[in-house]
């Protein structure tokens, strides 16, 4: 690693360091269908802690609508932001402040950046 690549890293670091939580992701089990899709399968299995920050997007009427693989549209109300070795996926849940979470987009390079919606529990 280049010695950019190692002060992005840090400045990812610090900026998680300034207001961390550790988030505990709750993923989706899923088996396959007869049919070539998948279907959720059991409980979900729960991962070990990660530590991330939780940066609210916008204000509400400049939040980016996703469209979910299932046919969902929902509105991003945050992300959380981790270092690039954490392991997140799309439809993991996660509980901030109360509040039930699920990520609805993965990106990044030198951070992990999970955009989360408010999850509507059923």
């Amino acid at each position: 690693m280049g010695s950019a690549e190692s002060a992005t890293l840090k400045s990812t670091q610090a900026f998680i360091d300034e207001n961390a939580f550790d988030f505990v992701f709750r993923r989706p089990t899923w088996e396959n269908t007869e049919a070539g899709g998948r279907r959720k399968n059991g409980p979900p299995t729960t991962l070990p802690p990660q530590t991330g920050r939780f940066v609210e997007s916008g204000l509400s009427g400049d939040r980016s609508a996703r469209t979910l693989p299932d046919g969902r549209v929902v509105n991003v109300y945050a992300t959380i932001v981790l270092m690039p070795d954490m392991d997140v996926e799309m439809l993991d849940l996660t509980t901030y402040k109360g509040q039930q979470y699920e990520v609805v987009s993965v990106r990044g390079r030198w951070a992990t950046d999970a955009e989360v919606a408010k999850h509507a529990s059923h």
